[in-house]
């Protein structure tokens, strides 16, 4: 299979606003507009917001979104916001997720795959999470919704991971998630894994 000019484009234009953005991120945010791919133009304009300075954050913010929305896949939208949510996050910007976070779950709630509802929720939880409450109670909230109707080995896989994560803090919903799995092999590796406290952690977005 051949990968289109406008992915690789995309590919490319990412990795070097990635190294990029660090050390000057006004020019990294000139190499972001120009990337054509709307999944890899909001990654790429996440990470410029990541680190750009206070005064222009809510614009950047702005524009990372606008090319999520753009997408006309519902579940790619959901599953790549997660990168400007854990951009605010990690600037402190967390009253964007009083707005963010519930816009996102109802478009998650329009995804009509059962499996990739539930993925583009699983990376959602992992951009919110060090957000903490309520933001984080939400998300996962919605995660063990869509595990219920996912009829997939990715059900038990992903609602362990998440009720894993969710351990560090609130053990308790977390070991209601995980009692509450259908028996299998995610569950009891989730719960040895809660007893012996080997919790997970969200994944790295930059």
């Amino acid at each position: 299979m051949t990968v289109s000019t406008a992915t690789q484009d995309g590919v490319r234009g990412r990795k070097l606003v990635d190294e990029l953005a660090p050390a000057d991120a006004i020019a990294a945010l000139k190499i972001a507009r120009g990337i054509v791919d709307p999944w890899y133009r909001c990654q790429a304009l996440a990470m410029v917001a990541r680190y750009i300075p206070e005064k222009d954050f809510d614009t950047t913010m702005a524009e990372a979104l606008e090319a999520c929305h753009s997408n006309l896949d519902v579940y790619k939208c959901v599953a790549v916001s997660a990168w400007p949510v854990r951009a605010a996050v990690e600037r402190g910007q967390i009253e964007h997720l009083d707005r963010l976070v519930p816009e996102l779950l109802a478009k998650a709630g329009m995804i009509q795959h059962p499996v990739s509802q539930l993925e583009g929720l699983s990376v959602l939880f992992q951009a919110v999470y060090p957000a903490g409450e309520p933001h984080r109670s939400a998300v996962f909230h919605a995660v063990r919704t869509a595990c219920q109707g996912a009829n997939s080995w990715k059900a038990g896989s992903r609602l362990a991971f998440a009720a894993l994560m969710l351990a560090q803090d609130d053990p308790e919903t977390a070991m209601q998630a995980i009692s509450g799995m259908p028996e299998s092999r995610y569950k009891r590796r989730a719960l040895a894994a809660f007893a012996d406290g080997e919790f997970a952690k969200p994944r790295r977005f930059f």
